[in-house]
């Protein structure tokens, strides 16, 4: 093979590389100037104005006596890319404040903890290969489990999406 060909290859190579690093720009800039992302890229508050947030950035979204429980966007942007999510078993059956899983990134890792009680549904087995979607899309694809609420009544602690705003400016 000529350096001719070879610099035409490395170049075609560069050219798709440029494409996908654009492309993984562009997706992360509509997240960022999304409803309810600040100016200078911290997310404060939930996609979802029906969501509650807990003081330990976890947010709950209620549907019927679900919850599907996932971290805020801030947390995320705070933790960095995330790496690693570990979470608990179908089935479990666990406390409010209780630890039920830890994420991992390239900054640190952080203990998540439960914002009620429940029995674990289903867990979002996607982020064992894709922990980056906590990144990308934390009200959407990113969610971690779902839970059947022992008791509604625990909710009452949570924080609304502005609520929770003025608790992160502070």
């Amino acid at each position: 093979m000529s350096v001719d060909s070879w610099v035409k290859k490395i170049d075609r190579n560069a050219c798709r590389i440029d494409r996908i690093t654009s492309d993984a720009y562009h997706k992360r800039r509509r997240i960022l100037t999304a409803p309810g992302v600040s100016k200078n890229g911290r997310y404060y508050a939930c996609l979802s104005t029906r969501a509650q947030i807990c003081k330990t950035h976890e947010y709950i979204k209620v549907e019927g006596d679900v919850a599907i429980i996932g971290v805020t966007a801030f947390a995320a942007d705070q933790l960095g890319d995330v790496t690693y999510v570990e979470l608990p078993n179908v089935g479990d059956k666990l406390k409010i404040e209780q630890k039920f899983g830890v994420i991992e990134s390239v900054k640190s890792v952080s203990d998540l903890y439960m914002p009620l009680s429940g029995e674990i549904l289903e867990v979002n087995e996607q982020l064992m290969s894709e922990p980056e979607l906590v990144n990308l899309d934390c009200y959407g694809k990113g969610w971690m489990i779902k839970v059947r609420m022992d008791d509604q009544g625990e909710l009452g602690a949570a924080l609304t999406a502005e609520a929770y705003k003025e608790f992160v400016v502070e």
